[in-house]
């Protein structure tokens, strides 16, 4: 392959490479007992996302958050086989989750029984994003306030003007 075609090649990745950068989103997730939203609110809301995503976690009491190896609550939170704790407890604080693979990703709260008895756990749905697509992001049920679990805005882009139309001539 030649300088052109090896310079087509790189421009070709640079621009995928940015297309999907663009596409990013945060979706922040206000971390504490779902029922603080409204009684309603049993439990977390399946939180939809596309590779190259974040979601971040925050809270102001005191939490902390693991990655579970499943939907279910782990009988004790001790690091080993899928379990891992994320960000240590404490009175406020934040972790972030990057979505770098396809797949489903299990979080909860590890405090007392925080998960077990406030259901405070949730799964993050991470989908392949194809390039020039834009993923359907968003919690797949979508009970209680949009303040649990809602998209960071996304970047505004100026919409392009109206075609340009046929030219007319001048008339004197």
């Amino acid at each position: 392959m030649g300088f052109k075609g090896t310079a087509a090649v790189l421009l070709v990745a640079v621009a995928l490479a940015l297309a999907g950068c663009a596409t990013a989103a945060d979706f922040p997730v206000t971390w504490q007992f779902p029922s603080a939203f409204s009684p309603a609110l049993t439990a977390y809301p399946n939180l939809n996302v596309a590779v190259g995503d974040t979601v971040t976690f925050k809270w102001s009491s005191n939490h902390n958050v693991w990655q579970t190896p499943s939907a279910a609550c782990p009988a004790s939170f001790v690091e080993g086989p899928g379990l891992t704790q994320k960000a240590a407890a404490s009175a406020s604080g934040t972790y972030t989750f990057r979505a770098t693979a396809p797949g489903t990703y299990f979080f909860a709260c590890g405090v007392s029984t925080h998960c077990a008895n406030g259901n405070m756990k949730i799964a993050v749905v991470v989908a392949a994003s194809a390039p020039g697509s834009a993923p359907i992001r968003g919690p797949a049920l979508a009970p209680g306030p949009a303040r649990i679990l809602a998209p960071a805005p996304a970047p505004v882009r100026a919409a392009p003007g109206p075609a340009p139309g046929p030219r007319r001539a001048a008339t004197a």
